[in-house]
């Protein structure tokens, strides 16, 4: 798992913190369970009072349900739930929908002084390739103004303003489309996609 720099900002040391997205199919029959599975946890913080950090949580996944792929094609899943395909067919009543993911800030014991912190998130996604069949995922698409769609590797900055709490918090959902080539039956298909946070500036 890639890990993040750390950044200064305020003269303390602000964490930033590396999560891995999944997209898994099940085989069997043709068929393809697809998703994207967050892996929770954190980047170790250092021994101190009460540490400034920054953090992502997973409040749902990234899923696109049971599908078969006759040849090729493509699903897309929207920030807002919707669902198109392209070339395949729905395998059952799995479930779909967009990531939404909480970023959340501690300040510590910075004080109570209102603060805007900017956060920047990194986003990109791999190829999968085996055999009969080669999926990815592209066209990320999301909820945070002026990051309607988001390319592979680009650096989207997401702001939390008038910060007046010690833990301030925002949120954020993710869509993307699945791209699906099957030329020899099922597979189990794992297609890595990272996404990383870090704070930028504190004001």
């Amino acid at each position: 798992m890639r890990k993040g720099m750390a950044a200064a900002a305020g003269g303390g040391r602000v964490l930033s913190v590396v999560r891995r997205i999944a997209c898994v199919f099940g085989k069997g029959a043709g068929a393809f369970l697809a998703s994207a599975c967050l892996m929770l946890g954190s980047l170790p913080v250092p021994a101190a009072a009460a540490p400034r950090t920054i953090q992502i949580i997973e409040q749902s996944n990234l899923r696109f349900g049971k599908i078969a792929v006759p040849y090729s094609g493509e699903r897309v899943v929207g920030t807002d739930g919707s669902v198109r395909d392209t070339g395949i067919l729905s395998a059952g009543a799995a479930d779909t929908g967009p990531a939404k993911f909480v970023v959340t800030y501690d300040r510590g014991n910075e004080g109570k002084r209102v603060i805007t912190v900017e956060v920047q998130l990194g986003i990109s996604s791999g190829l999968y390739s085996n055999g009969g069949v080669e999926s990815r995922l592209k066209n990320l698409t999301s909820d945070i103004p002026g990051y309607t769609m988001i390319a592979d590797g680009q650096i989207v900055t997401l702001s939390l303003p008038n910060c007046q709490t010690r833990v301030c918090r925002t949120e954020f959902t993710i869509g993307a489309t699945l791209q699906v080539t099957n030329t020899g039956g099922g597979a189990e298909v794992v297609i890595p996609t990272y996404l990383d946070v870090m704070v930028v500036s504190i004001d």
